[in-house]
């Protein structure tokens, strides 16, 4: 193996060109792309997709100095090249890195060249590279990855590459080009993770029986699997053990993977499974080790997200593959693992049932949600502790903090949070609510160190840790806490997930968190029950930040309006209690006010789904990905044309077909469905291409209407509860009863648009063109689609 470095100082480009001779991966990350050296680079490129490559690349919108062409040209390169833009929001990003690997060889270069003709051929350039090199600590593939998935990127397509040209155009792009001074430099940072998670205690000896939530949710996960799903997702809230319930349920598999973004979550996820299973081996793929013959299989999604790592696997590997919750600019690499694997069963976990923040882990699962239980309901159950949540006004006009489209500056942020008056509120709140332990949830290490640093002024024995403490100093601080030599830490983000200390009785919220999971994962560490503990003190600190109202719904508070009640009862869980500052009841109110109507939320959520997917969602599609309730679309629109006409997303012809056709979809969408038989039906009509509306007898239906009910085990009980339709297929039966039902019910209900003679029915919907006969046909089917979907996988009989 060699590892000495070469130092490139001219013609970058032919270290490219022999690099791309052999099939593999190449990743690039560079500050800016201009059509000059892409067009250096085509021909390369092409080559290396013609022969199989995958190609990742990212870059940023920094300066407005990469070309919007650019992007355009890389996007008619084929599905195996995946394009993301960092948007900086300001903020410099100027890493240039290309990264080539092979079953044989890795390949690294990292200096100063930018994908542009003088950065790549005749410009005064220094680039370093190793080859098949040894690196300490994260493999730069990893790395790349991590940061290609980052919170601050997204997806380039021809809707994003629109709004991208949009702004640049809008800027004075001869100033945007001028030399940065020392002084507008900022460094980008990426959120950091933890190290390897070597410090944490290993799973506990105890008896691996289920608790009560988890023995419920395994029964609703063998009832799913009996009715013939193949996914599901369990939302249990954080201290019910989902990674446990994982665990329990993976034993009636033979292998399994266990799949997350983040290196301790796998830690803690092998540490249970060991305990649970111990008579299984056990095997790491991720950025350090590339074990892949074990039984249980702990994987990143980093590295799964390479191709020529996803095909070092069997697709039929695995039998049960897990996914814990993940962040959104993830779900992409999740989605082509779920393309290339074919388990038995695809569980999902998340630790809220909100939509908005786990639409991903959601559209994954098909939406079919096995078992839930809410955090109210928890702790009704007695499974976790009550709370006694206290909203204290947060000093911070956050209003004044520029918001980076994921999260607030970090450098503005800190500055407010480091002054006197934050930290003299944060002080006092304490010492009215506190318990006997705390954990303090802050936003950076210095305000962590600056609360810690306040909190000892006062006479309170606090500590700080993060990330970068070491091991034992952790190990100390958590038996500090859990021995009461200590009365306070404050961490960020260390004791999110996988950390246990029961006996902590005070969580205190020092970030304007936006994501319900965190929000949930943080006070869920004060719920957890142990001998002793009574109730758990939430001291948040309330200001006008985002979606700040969501936190009390998560709770259990029902509405704004019992929110502002002093000590509301009204859906609060039981034994629970809420107290509020003056300032906090006038800041709901306020949002109670102000809040988005159902038609803003929905037209919010679709235009982010369409940037995401680069083209408009189908009505299913935006019912699983687009975090809201799509059941909105009908109350407000009437249809999800309706919803497309409101945005203006028709064309002139899409326009005049809706015009003519408004009231057929409208009745598609509101006919009542007790049954599945009317939509069904349909289904088959459409099922015959151009001739869907010609009249069908209920003989020529009976066949194909049989085996859609019998070809999933999910869809047999609509077959159970009509005695027609099951099994043996007896076509006059079924006939007769397709008739009596579905027929008759239609042309009774929508007269204008069905017509039953003879037992045979057909369909007259407003067409005067074959164009309108097949943009109607496209409606109809995405709404007959999305309604057995819902039936289907959520019984909600939509």
């Amino acid at each position: 193996m060699s590892n000495k470095a070469e130092l490139i100082r001219g013609d970058l480009l032919s270290h490219i060109d022999q690099a791309l001779t052999q099939t593999g991966t190449f990743y690039a990350v560079v500050a800016f792309l201009r059509v000059s050296g892409l067009s250096t680079l085509m021909r390369q490129l092409r080559r290396f997709l013609d022969a199989g490559g995958e190609v990742k690349l990212l870059t940023g919108d920094y300066l407005y100095i990469t070309e919007p062409e650019a992007l355009r040209m890389l996007l008619n390169l084929g599905p195996n090249l995946e394009l993301r833009l960092w948007r900086s929001f300001g903020r410099s990003f100027h890493p240039k890195a290309y990264l080539f690997e092979t079953d044989a060889h890795a390949e690294v270069i990292v200096g100063s060249s930018n994908l542009s003709r003088s950065g790549l051929t005749s410009g005064v350039e220094w680039n370093l590279k190793v080859k098949d090199a040894e690196f300490n600590g994260t493999d730069p593939f990893s790395a790349f990855l991590e940061l290609f998935y980052a919170e601050s990127t997204e997806p380039v397509n021809p809707v994003t590459i629109a709004a991208y040209q949009a702004e640049r155009d809008a800027q004075e792009t001869k100033a945007a080009w001028r030399e940065v001074s020392e002084a507008e430099e900022n460094v980008v940072e990426v959120s950091p993770e933890l190290p390897a998670d070597t410090d944490e205690p290993a799973a506990p000896d105890v008896a691996w029986d289920p608790r009560p939530a988890q023995q419920e949710a395994l029964e609703a996960l063998s009832l799913s699997r009996q009715e013939g799903f193949s996914k599901g997702l369990v939302v249990l809230p954080t201290g019910l053990g989902k990674t446990y319930l994982a665990a329990l349920f993976a034993k009636e598999f033979q292998r399994v993977l266990f799949v997350a973004h983040r290196e301790e979550i796998l830690r803690q996820a092998e540490r249970t499974f060991r305990a649970v299973i111990p008579d299984k081996s056990i095997a790491r793929y991720d950025g350090h080790q590339r074990e892949e013959g074990g039984d249980l299989v702990f994987a990143s999604v980093y590295t799964l997200a390479a191709k020529r790592h996803r095909e070092r696997f069997n697709p039929a590997r695995f039998d049960l593959i897990v996914v814990d919750e993940f962040h959104h600019a993830a779900a992409r690499s999740y989605q082509a693992l779920m393309q290339y694997f074919r388990p038995q069963y695809l569980l999902g976990l998340t630790a809220t049932p909100d939509r908005a923040d786990n639409k991903d882990v959601y559209a994954l699962c098909d939406g079919n949600l096995v078992y839930q239980v809410s955090l109210s309901e928890a702790i009704n159950r007695g499974w976790l502790a009550p709370f006694s949540y206290f909203g204290v006004a947060d000093p911070i006009d956050y209003t004044q903090v520029t918001w980076r489209g994921t999260h607030y500056d970090e450098g503005e942020l800190t500055k407010a949070q480091l002054q006197g008056r934050y930290g003299d509120t944060v002080v006092d709140a304490w010492m009215r609510y506190h318990g006997q332990r705390t954990l303090v949830f802050c936003s950076s290490r210095s305000q962590s160190r600056y609360l810690a640093e306040r909190l000892r002024d006062a006479g309170v024995r606090a500590l700080h840790v993060d990330g970068m403490t070491t091991a034992g100093e952790r190990r100390r601080a958590v038996s500090q806490l859990f021995e009461g030599a200590v009365d306070v830490i404050c961490s960020v983000d260390l004791f999110n997930e996988g950390v246990d200390i029961p006996a902590v009785d005070t969580i205190l919220l020092a970030r304007p968190t936006d994501s319900m999971v965190v929000f949930l994962q943080q006070i869920g560490r004060g719920l957890r029950l142990t001998q002793g503990k009574t109730r758990c003190a939430i001291i948040d600190l309330v200001g006008n930040y985002r979606h700040v109202d969501r936190r009390l719904e998560a709770l259990g508070i029902a509405s704004l309006t019992a929110a502002t009640r002093q000590m509301a009862v009204e859906g609060l869980p039981k034994d629970c209690e809420i107290e509020l500052d003056f300032e906090v009841i006038q800041l709901l109110r306020q949002l109670r006010r102000r809040r988005s109507a159902p038609k803003e939320l929905l037209r919010h959520a679709y235009l982010a789904l369409k940037a995401e997917l680069g083209r408009r969602p189908t009505y299913l599609e935006f019912h699983l990905q687009s975090g809201v309730d799509s059941g909105l679309v009908r109350k407000t629109f009437h249809s999800y044309v309706g919803f497309l006409e409101a945005l203006d997303e028709l064309t002139p012809d899409e326009f005049r077909t809706w015009e003519r056709a408004e009231g057929w979809l409208n009745t598609i969408e509101r006919t009542t469905m007790q049954k599945s038989y009317k939509m069904v039906l349909l289904q088959v009509m459409l099922e015959r291409g151009s001739r869907w509306t010609n009249a069908i007898s209920a003989n020529d239906a009976a066949a194909p209407f049989f085996e859609y009910l019998h070809a999933a085990r999910y869809r047999h009980g609509d077959v159970d509860t009509q005695r027609a339709f099951q099994a043996p297929f007896r076509p006059g039966v079924v006939a007769s009863k397709i008739a009596e039902m579905p027929m008759h019910h239609l042309a009774q209900s929508a007269p204008d648009y069905f017509e039953l003679d003879d037992r045979s029915m057909s369909v007259r919907v407003p067409a005067d063109t074959q164009a309108d006969a097949e943009r109607i046909a496209a409606w109809t089917r995405e709404i007959v689609e999305y309604r057995l979907h819902r039936y289907f996988y959520e019984r909600t009989g939509t």
